[in-house]
């Protein structure tokens, strides 16, 4: 049902190569050099987005054991194992006992369960579908899907324990809202109140100001840029490939997953992403949003 997802051996590996080659540094100072003009030659960051406990279980240790850190954004409705929407959703199309799940009473679909193969396709169709869905909407199907099968193997998140165990261990820890909705797909008033409130709730657990932020899925506009600008926010990534450059939008940085499985391929690609040109979701702002000199 996740044939793409990485386990701990893939991802020791890739932190070796990635500790060997670059310099890499926590996401808050590598901003700060940014702005400065002082970044160093070969700088990267490592940002993992969302929280599920396998960040303080299995990675924490792979980063530690190579010397590096992470920035972790939190989504924070889900804390203390509480698991996430779409993860609700996987676990109920792998032990559903039909072959098909018919939704077309919520303007949904006739999705295939007939095989492994079919079931994890079905998820993953649902589950761009129903991200984009109203969050009552969401929850309405969400909660008559689960309800028809029993679900115990999911991925589990963060307690608030763990994410302190993070933060002590010097990882940075940044918002990405409340309960990871698409900002686009929301009113203004609640797009702000789930940055504020993820925000709110991370700076309560660490005891420290959170200033970092992820969009949800990598939707947004300069209304949300603006929102966390307010908000206290000093810097946040898109999903746009490329590499920061000293005049690139601080809350606009790119970021870069390359999911390539062998070593010379996770290397080429990310050799790829330092030439890539940047882009930006929305145009930026200089009296607000822009890095330059000071």
């Amino acid at each position: 049902m996740r044939p793409e997802a990485m386990d701990a051996a893939l991802f020791a590996r890739q932190i070796a190569f990635i500790a060997s080659s670059f310099r890499v540094l926590p996401l808050s100072k590598a901003i700060g050099l940014l702005k400065d003009g002082r970044l160093p030659p070969r700088a990267l960051s490592i940002t993992v987005d969302d929280g599920y406990e396998e960040c303080a279980t299995l990675m924490l240790p792979i980063l530690q054991s190579h010397g590096v850190t992470a920035t972790f954004f939190v989504a924070t409705g889900p804390l203390d194992g509480e698991p996430i929407w779409n993860d609700r959703i996987i676990e109920a199309l792998r032990v559903a006992p039909d072959e098909s799940l018919d939704l077309r009473d919520h303007g949904l679909a006739d999705y295939d369960l007939s095989g492994v193969a079919q079931r994890a396709k079905s998820a993953r169709q649902l589950i761009e579908r129903l991200k984009r869905l109203p969050a009552w909407t969401r929850r309405k199907v969400v909660e008559e899907i689960t309800a028809r099968v029993p679900q115990d193997a999911m991925p589990r998140m963060l307690s608030r324990e763990q994410i302190r165990t993070l933060y002590q261990a010097a990882m940075g820890i940044g918002s990405h809202t409340r309960t990871h909705p698409i900002l686009t797909r929301i009113p203004p008033e609640d797009a702000q109140r789930e940055i504020q409130a993820g925000k709110r709730t991370l700076e309560e657990i660490i005891g420290a100001e959170v200033d970092l932020f992820a969009y949800p899925n990598g939707d947004y506009t300069m209304e949300h840029i603006e929102m966390a600008r307010q908000l206290g926010i000093r810097a946040a990534v898109s999903t746009f490939p490329g590499a920061a450059a000293p005049d690139t939008d601080r809350y606009q940085l790119p970021r870069f997953t390359p999911w390539d499985t062998q070593t010379a391929k996770f290397g080429l690609r990310l050799l790829w992403n330092q030439f890539a040109p940047v882009k930006c979701r929305q145009p930026a702002r200089p009296p607000v949003v822009h890095l330059g000199p000071q």
